[in-house]
């Protein structure tokens, strides 16, 4: 990944200036319409990530009844599924912070267009717990992915009007997906949900590939610089091809330099590897990371025992199943829709009580900016929001409570769960600049593994001690999350700061 970032940073904040001055040049050449442009196809992209995982819940029960396998062995599945989500992006990241986004991209589609393809086909349940790995390892860097491109392109003021564009992928995927998933199970087999996963993966690739441009800052810099041939979209192909005379400054053979003097790719996973390590090493990031993993535990374990649940507890249909998902999604979209607005103006609340000059296309200082406070007063109570409304789902369906109960407090754990996690990623990205790839790279290793123990423990807990105390349990998570933000937000900036001190003293 490219140090310029942190060594402008360093420099800057070196200074002691007692106000703060934005870098001159702009952090990129994109406008505003063809950055959210960018933004909204990778957010689409990462769809495949989420809607992978929903769309395959209504489609659990028949699995289990044609390969004969009990409910606890198909949330299997979903465990190894979760596992691989974890491990891969590491190594899928590498790829795409030394050959470019768009190579990785190409990967990731092939992977899981083949396996998804393996899954409509499979005739028995072991083949199905390995082609939902390898479906895993396709999918789940696409959400990665998505973070880098805007790590690429966003700065720090930009970032809480941009990151409302990745909640799209956590606000469509748990609606459209159970109810699709639902659907298709119902009426055409469940076999049918992985043939539509083939089919929108198809034709999402096609148009991300033609029309999405190469934005690895190691290859094109700021956007200015034309990448080799093999990185053109088809626009950018049709373009060089009418013009006569490149204009770029920096010629293609030159590009092809610049890459052939990054380290072989093993060597660049092992130093992403290490890079990931290192950040669960780091005080402030390591408590941000497993905050995140915990916070997700409702995103997984509330979808996960929502199907069995509501056949046992209502007798519904898939189809019925795939209803109930729609107002966990509603409370996703909600936060999609407003907390972008809320993110920044607390961020511009800040520039203006510091007299910080408020410019969203230059980086700012982060060493001598409380981004952690700024960030987290947003998001903190969306975290108390998120674990009293789980706690208050578990008990609802341990009384078998009207289902509007259970649809209401399905739209504010989406809301609480959706805000709080995008919260804590931007504060991680904010304080690791440069390295957007690593830190969601580690993000997904968090969440994934906390996730994939989660589902696989959630189904027994549930018929040991109840519905009520297994989500008391899951519930209580988000209060354990409070103690390290809270610490964050109050000494983050001086851990920082203290950590640049060391720096400067090597």
């Amino acid at each position: 990944m490219n140090a310029e970032p942190i060594e402008t940073a360093v420099s800057q904040a070196a200074s002691s200036a007692p106000s703060l001055k934005p870098v001159a040049k702009p952090f990129s050449v994109f406008t505003k319409r063809q950055k959210r442009l960018i933004i909204l196809s990778a957010a689409l992209t990462a769809f495949i990530s989420t809607v992978s995982a929903q769309i395959y819940l209504p489609a659990m029960s028949p699995m289990a009844r044609d390969f004969g396998v009990s409910d606890d062995s198909i949330t299997l599945t979903v465990t190894t599924y979760m596992v691989f989500q974890a491990l891969a992006p590491t190594f899928i990241t590498s790829l795409a912070d030394s050959g470019g986004r768009r190579p990785a991209y190409f990967f990731c589609f092939l992977i899981y267009i083949s396996s998804s393809t393996g899954l409509a086909l499979v005739p028995n349940f072991a083949g199905a717990l390995v082609l939902r790995s390898f479906q895993s390892i396709g999918s789940s860097s696409t959400m990665v992915l998505c973070n880098a491109v805007i790590a690429d392109i966003i700065t720090s003021a930009e970032r809480g009007e941009y990151f409302a564009y990745t909640l799209i992928p956590q606000a469509l995927a748990p609606s459209t997906g159970p109810l699709l998933g639902g659907i298709l199970a119902q009426y055409l087999g469940w076999r049918s949900v992985f043939w539509f996963l083939v089919i929108y993966a198809a034709v999402i690739g096609v148009v991300m590939l033609s029309f999405q441009p190469e934005t690895c800052r190691e290859i094109v810099g700021d956007g200015s610089v034309l990448p080799p041939k093999a990185y053109w979209t088809l626009l950018q192909y049709l373009k060089q091809r009418r013009a006569k005379n490149e204009t770029s400054t920096t010629t293609e053979k030159e590009v092809f330099i610049m890459i052939g003097n990054h380290k072989p790719l093993t060597t660049a996973i092992s130093r992403k590897i290490l890079a990931v390590l290192k950040l669960f090493l780091k005080k402030q990031s390591a408590m941000l990371l497993w905050s995140n993993g915990l916070s997700y535990l409702s995103f997984y374990c509330v979808p996960a025992a929502m199907p069995f649940l509501l056949r046992d507890k209502y007798g519904f249909s898939e189809t019925k199943v795939g209803l109930m998902y729609l107002p966990l999604a509603g409370g996703v979209l909600l936060i999609a829709l407003v907390s972008g607005r809320v993110f920044s103006w607390n961020y511009k609340r800040y520039c203006q009580r510091l007299d910080i000059p408020f410019e969203q296309s230059e980086q700012l200082d982060s060493y001598q900016f409380p981004i952690e406070r700024a960030r987290l007063e947003v998001g903190l109570p969306l975290v108390i929001i998120a674990g009293l409304c789980t706690i208050g789902w578990g008990w609802a369906m341990h009384a078998s409570c009207h289902i509007a109960v259970i649809a209401v407090l399905n739209f504010f754990v989406g809301a609480g769960m959706a805000g709080s996690n995008s919260c804590i990623n931007m504060v991680l990205i904010d304080t690791n600049p440069g390295k957007g790839g690593t830190v969601m790279a580690a993000s997904n290793i968090a969440k994934c593994l906390i996730g994939a123990g989660a589902t696989a423990a959630i189904l027994p807990l549930v018929d040991a001690i109840g519905s009520g105390l297994a989500f008391f349990i899951v519930g209580c998570a988000y209060m354990v999350c409070l103690v390290p933000l809270l610490i964050i937000a109050l000494k983050g900036q001086k851990w920082r700061q203290a950590e640049l001190e060391r720096l400067e003293q090597k």
